[in-house]
């Protein structure tokens, strides 16, 4: 999370064939690849947890917890375009008037 409120989601460029992480070029983006996740925090993300794979929680100084989707295609597709498409707040938990500091999650 950004000190301007933003998250980014940023695929890691793992080989097919070794299943590892590419060194020379770690993450799969270009410069055309949108990788902010919207709608954004009002107030500097302070945390992030994730509960389980593809979904995450982000606090902000807002106030504000959001629970997120972005399990939306990467075991379905290998089609590299559907690989970046835009995580879905499911829920968002706002009018706090203190800003969270920290967040954690129980998967049970």
């Amino acid at each position: 999370g950004g000190v301007d409120g933003t998250l980014h989601r940023i695929g890691l460029n793992i080989g097919a064939i070794s299943g590892t992480v590419n060194e020379e070029n770690p993450f799969d983006v270009t410069e055309t690849t949108e990788t902010v996740v919207k709608p954004k925090h009002t107030g500097p993300v302070m945390c992030l947890a994730s509960p389980s794979n593809g979904m995450f929680l982000s606090g902000g100084q807002d106030g504000a917890l959001r629970v997120w989707d972005c399990y939306n295609d990467c075991a379905a597709n290998s089609n590299a375009d559907s690989q970046h498409r835009p995580c879905k707040c499911l829920y968002a938990l706002t009018g706090y008037k203190m800003w969270l500091g920290s967040a954690c999650t129980d998967f049970n």
